[in-house]
């Protein structure tokens, strides 16, 4: 692209143009040296998202993007006196592609400005080089937006040619005899080595952006599975087999009540923090689960939190990583406080208890119990007495077949089903059932 010209009036060729043989190692060095840079500036710069920036980003970014140009203009190709190359109309396209307006705009009147800086009859021919470039990146990605990260390579290459078409049609803003001549020797190199410049810097900028949507993407599954953990109760860990070191997430230590800074956890900091009842057993399993003797590792025990009370926990855990001899090295798992559950249980029991002695030795009064299924699961002796079973004989058996005459059971069991799966207590049938036939009620 041109940086500078001869004033008009002097005619084109006072001194002898380059051999082409040169033409071709001069832009390829040109073109190396920007994207050598735009290399530098990507990984420098990796903790901005070209994706949706603030504005004192974007402002950041054009300034960079500027000075960038300069440096290329500094570094441009001699074609002849006054006429030179270089790829800044391959960063500017590129900076409209992909950074949007802001950065562009800024970018732009950085670079015009230093070649009005430069003077010279040539001006209006590198100004313009440098607004079209970068118009063209513009109006590209407002076509393509918002996906410009799904930009393929022949679509890059082929947004090259276009720059670098529209770069070689301004040559004709210099004297007609001027421009056939430059066009004539600087065509072919330019739409050689200029679009291929552009698909590689254009490449290197979706490469960019797909790693941001991927962290972007890392981000909210791991925000996701933070709010599911908080709202399970649960927390993460990542034990070190070998050493026993554990990285855990900040809902295992705020579980036990510690502050997740300040929380260090190691095997022997967990086995300190287990129930004196519960160590062996949880132990054992341990072992018996790394020594590849059990096939999941799935534990509850009590662990003293911060605060001194005690917290049922069910750990979950999977070794995942082995060293070439098939030791374990890295097992991952969860923690989830159980203790609400482990409370209702322990209610439930109590309960199950009281009632079991209320209604256990009742003399004159038959309880049974039954599951969904209809299935018995208590049966008292006063039951024995009246209906002549067993308990053993009668649990685990229907109901209707104990205490049901044949006849009344469809009735019944339709009864109970719209109790038990409606909550609507229907009409009371009464009825008998003969007793057993080698019992007979006392």
């Amino acid at each position: 692209m041109p940086c500078s010209l001869v004033p008009w009036l002097v005619k084109p060729y006072e001194e002898s143009p380059p051999m082409l043989d040169t033409v071709f190692p001069a832009l390829i060095q040109n073109a190396a040296l920007l994207l050598a840079m735009a290399f530098v500036y990507d990984l420098t710069t990796n903790r901005f998202r070209l994706q949706k920036p603030t504005l004192p980003v974007q402002l950041a970014i054009g300034v960079t993007l500027g000075i960038l140009s300069i440096i290329i203009m500094l570094s441009s190709w001699r074609y002849v006196t006054g006429i030179v190359f270089d790829t800044r109309s391959v960063l500017l396209g590129v900076a409209g592609l992909f950074f949007g307006a802001v950065p562009t705009v800024v970018a732009m009147a950085m670079a015009a400005a230093f070649r009005l800086s430069l003077g010279g009859a040539a001006t209006v021919t590198g100004v313009s080089v440098i607004l079209a470039s970068g118009a063209l990146g513009l109006l590209w990605r407002y076509y393509r937006r918002p996906a410009t990260e799904d930009l393929s390579w022949r679509e890059l290459y082929l947004f090259g040619v276009l720059v670098h078409i529209v770069m070689l049609a301004l040559m004709f803003l210099l004297p007609w005899a001027t421009a056939l001549q430059v066009l004539a020797q600087i065509s072919l190199p330019v739409l050689l080595i200029y679009p291929l410049a552009t698909a590689m810097l254009g490449s290197l900028m979706v490469n960019r952006l797909w790693r941001e949507r991927i962290v972007a993407e890392l981000q909210n599954n791991e925000e996701r599975l933070r709010l599911a953990l908080m709202a399970a109760n649960q927390g993460l860990y990542d034990l070190n087999v070998q050493t026993g070191e554990a990285t855990v997430s900040p809902e295992y230590a705020t579980m036990l009540g510690y502050d997740p800074e300040e929380f260090h956890e190691t095997n022997d900091k967990w086995i300190e923090r287990l129930h004196p009842d519960d160590r062996e057993p949880v132990a054992a399993a341990y072992r018996e689960y790394i020594a590849g003797k059990i096939p999941e590792y799935r534990v509850e025990f009590r662990q003293r939190s911060k605060a001194g009370g005690w917290k049922w926990i069910l750990s979950l855990g999977k070794v995942v990583e082995y060293d070439p001899t098939g030791r374990p090295m890295r097992m991952l798992g969860t923690h989830t406080d159980i203790t609400e559950r482990k409370q209702a249980e322990e209610a439930l029991e109590e309960s199950e208890k009281r009632f079991r002695s209320l209604f256990e030795d009742v003399p004159n009064i038959a309880v049974q119990g039954y599951d969904r299924q209809r299935r018995v699961v208590f049966w008292n002796t006063a039951s024995e007495r009246l209906y002549g079973f067993s308990r053993e004989e009668a649990l685990g058996r229907p109901l209707e077949e104990l205490i049901i005459p044949p006849e009344m059971r469809h009735g019944v069991i339709d009864a109970i089903n719209t109790w038990r799966d409606q909550g609507i207590a229907t009409t009371r049938q009464r009825f008998l059932k003969p007793c057993h036939a080698t019992q007979h009620p006392r």
